[in-house]
C-alpha cells in the first residue's frame, strides 16, 4: 500500500490562500478584459458620434 501524505492546518491554509490569489486574480483579468472592451465601445462610440457633428458642421456651411 502507498502511504497517505497528512497535512497540517498551516499547509491546508497556505493551499486556499493558493487557490484564493489564483481566483481572484483571474477575477480581476475578468474584469480588466470588460472594462477595456467597455472603453473601447465608448471610444468608438465618441468618435461616431464626432464624425456626425463634423459632416453636420460641414453641410450647414455648405448652405
Amino acid at each position: 500500500m502507498g502511504c497517505v501524505e497528512e497535512t497540517t492546518p498551516k499547509e491546508n491554509e497556505k493551499a486556499s490562500a493558493v487557490v484564493a490569489a489564483e481566483d481572484d486574480a483571474a477575477a480581476v483579468k475578468a474584469e480588466q478584459k470588460s472594462i477595456e472592451e467597455a472603453a473601447d465601445a465608448a471610444a468608438k462610440l465618441v468618435e461616431e458620434e464626432t464624425r456626425e457633428e463634423i459632416e453636420q458642421m460641414k453641410a450647414d456651411q455648405a448652405k
